[in-house]
C-alpha cells in the first residue's frame, strides 16, 4: 500500500511576479515522490489532514502592522491550523517586511509566531545566529541554490547589449529602494568614459522611478523586466563589474537579511561592488569582492574608479559556496520528514 504522502501548502501570492525562490524550489521538490505541493496564498483553515505543512516566508499579508487585533486573529489562525493537524514551517528570508516603517505589531508577530512554528529554516548561517541570539530559536540553516528563472527566451532589449569599449558596471535585481539606484547612479555620474546598465523589475510600489534618474544619460541603460537565465548569460559577457547595493541602516534589517542575487553573481567570478557586512562576506568569495565603507561618503565612488583601473576583473571560483537547489531540498525534506514520525 503505497504511503501517504506530505502536503507541503505553499503560501505565495504571486501577485507581480513568479517567485524565483518558489520557482527553483519547487522544481527540486519534483524529485521527492513522498511530496505533493500546493501553491495557495490563503490559509488552509478549513482542510484537516493528517499529513501536511503549511509553509511560511512572508508574514506580512496575514496581519495589519497598525492594527494589533488583526495579529491576534493570525496568530489564532495559527493555532487553528495546528489543531487541524498541520505543521507550521517557515523559511526565514528577511524579519521584517521590507518595503514599510517596522511597528510594534510587527515585532510581536515575529516573536509570537517563531514560537509556534515546528521548524524554521534560515537561508544564510549569519540568519541562524541571529535568531538564535535575538529570539532564542534554533533554527536549521539549509542554504539556497541559485536563483534564476528560464523564460525559455532571451529578453528583446538584452539582446540589444553589445560589447563596448567603455568600462560596463552591471545591476541585476528587482529595484526597490534599500538596493540604492539612487546612489549607483548619482556616483556613476562621476565617471568617464564608463557604461552602467540597470536591469531587473521595478515593481508599482517601488517610488524609485529610475526612468527618470536615467533620462538624459546616453551611457545609462535601463532594462526594466525580469532577467532570467538566459539574459544573464548575455549580461555577463560583457560586465565588467557587478554592482550590488543594500541600505545596511534599514530598520528591517536590523536582524540581518538574505540579498539572493549574490548567488548568481558568485558563480560569474565578475568583481562585485559591495558594502562591507558580514552578511555579504558569508555568501562570497572575498577575492571577487570590492568592498567599501558603507558610512564613508565616498566610499562607492572611490570602489568604483578603483575597479575601473584592475587588470584583471574576473577571478576563478574558489570558495566553499555551493548554491545548489538539491543541497537545500535534501536538508528541508530530512528535517520535515521528522514531523511525522
Amino acid at each position: 500500500m503505497e504511503k501517504e504522502k506530505i502536503t507541503l501548502w505553499i503560501l505565495h501570492a504571486g501577485i507581480e511576479h513568479p517567485s524565483p525562490y518558489f520557482y527553483n524550489f519547487c522544481n527540486e521538490l519534483k524529485n521527492y515522490k513522498n511530496y505533493e505541493y500546493i501553491i495557495n496564498p490563503e490559509l488552509p483553515l478549513d482542510k484537516t489532514i493528517n499529513k501536511g505543512i503549511v509553509y511560511f516566508n512572508r508574514l506580512k499579508r496575514f496581519y495589519k502592522s497598525e492594527d494589533i487585533n488583526s495579529a491576534y486573529t493570525f496568530l489564532n489562525n495559527i493555532d487553528t491550523l495546528k489543531n487541524k493537524g498541520w505543521k507550521i514551517v517557515w523559511t526565514l528570508h528577511n524579519f521584517y517586511p521590507i518595503d514599510r516603517t517596522i511597528t510594534d505589531v510587527d515585532e510581536y508577530v515575529t516573536k509570537e509566531f517563531l514560537k509556534k512554528c515546528d521548524i524554521v529554516f534560515t537561508v544564510s548561517k549569519y540568519m541562524k545566529k541571529s535568531i538564535k541570539e535575538h529570539f532564542n530559536i534554533n533554527a536549521i540553516n539549509h542554504g539556497v541554490g541559485v536563483i534564476q528563472m528560464d523564460n525559455h527566451t532571451m529578453n528583446e532589449e538584452v539582446k540589444k547589449l553589445k560589447e563596448d569599449n567603455r568600462f560596463t558596471f552591471t545591476f541585476v535585481g528587482n529595484i526597490y529602494k534599500y538596493k540604492l539606484i539612487d546612489k549607483v547612479i548619482e556616483n556613476f555620474k562621476k565617471l568617464n568614459n564608463c557604461r552602467l546598465i540597470i536591469a531587473g523589475t521595478e515593481s508599482k510600489n517601488a517610488f524609485v522611478n529610475t526612468k527618470e534618474l536615467v533620462k538624459g544619460d546616453n551611457n545609462i541603460i535601463f532594462i526594466n523586466n525580469y532577467i532570467d537565465i538566459h539574459d544573464w548569460e548575455k549580461i555577463t559577457k560583457i560586465t565588467d563589474c557587478f554592482l550590488s547595493l543594500y541600505d545596511l541602516n534599514l530598520p528591517a534589517f536590523k536582524y540581518g537579511f538574505f540579498p539572493s542575487n549574490y548567488t548568481s553573481i558568485a558563480k560569474t567570478g565578475i568583481k562585485c561592488i559591495s558594502p562591507k557586512s558580514k552578511i555579504i562576506e558569508e555568501m562570497m568569495y572575498s577575492d571577487q569582492m570590492l568592498y567599501y565603507d558603507f558610512d564613508s561618503k565616498d566610499g562607492l565612488v572611490e570602489a568604483m574608479k578603483k575597479a575601473t583601473r584592475l587588470r584583471k576583473n574576473k577571478v576563478v571560483i574558489r570558495h566553499k559556496y555551493n548554491y545548489e537547489w538539491n543541497k537545500v531540498l535534501k536538508v528541508f525534506t530530512d528535517s520535515c520528514n521528522k514531523l511525522f514520525k
